[in-house]
């Protein structure tokens, strides 16, 4: 599934590479790879820079830093990563949204930052379900958390809301002073939005989840 690097293509370029070219080649590596040498430039670290060797942090998640709610959760998380041991998609969903509660104290000290600095901001996640195993790592969940830490000029943009809904989001978005957050899928928001008009070029983009 290739469907998140082709929406940053889109959103870079959408005039190459339009929604409809997103749906085309999202399964067709050969193709995608093609296309997207038009528009992304692939340099390897060593040959832009002088970095010291990759080292691999284990960094522990202080869980009584942790609420009594968000601590449940965690726990929660973690057990189903534990019962699931036997099914390697669902252990795949645990360990996405562990690495989700993990992510949000440093998400939030991120968006803060954009936002004071008068940027905007579109966090991407593939999941809009509330299902068991992604509701931690939903489009609502995300956004619910932000708001929760004191963030309250956000937006959701994904494939579970009305045409109507979503055009009104779309539009906040694009205004100057509208919504200075958006979470969204990447088809549904990829497809709604793009990053190239006055009040959008300077635009973070974070994928917060990536499978």
């Amino acid at each position: 599934d290739l469907v998140e690097t082709l929406i940053m293509g889109h959103l870079a370029k959408p005039d190459l590479i339009p929604i409809d070219k997103v749906r085309e080649l999202m399964f067709d590596t050969v193709a995608t790879h093609k296309l997207l040498r038009q528009v992304m430039v692939r340099r390897k670290k060593e040959e832009i820079a002088d970095l010291p060797p990759k080292e691999t942090q284990f960094i522990p998640v202080d869980l009584q830093s942790m609420s009594e709610e968000e601590k449940a959760e965690f726990m929660q998380v973690a057990k189903s990563l534990i019962d699931n041991s036997a099914n390697p998609s669902a252990m795949l969903y645990s360990l996405l949204a562990l690495e989700g509660l993990v992510k949000y104290p440093w998400l939030t000290d991120k968006v803060r930052e954009i936002i004071d600095d008068g940027r905007k901001v579109v966090i991407f996640s593939p999941f809009v379900s509330e299902g068991k195993l992604t509701a931690a790592i939903s489009t609502a969940r995300i956004a619910e958390k932000l708001k929760r830490a004191g963030i309250d000029s956000v937006g959701i943009l994904d494939g579970k809301m009305k045409e109507r809904d979503r055009l009104a989001v779309q539009q906040d978005f694009k205004r100057k002073d509208g919504i200075k957050v958006l979470v969204g899928n990447y088809l549904t928001a990829g497809e709604s939005i793009t990053l190239n008009s006055p009040e959008t070029r300077t635009t973070e983009v974070i994928l917060f989840i990536e499978r």
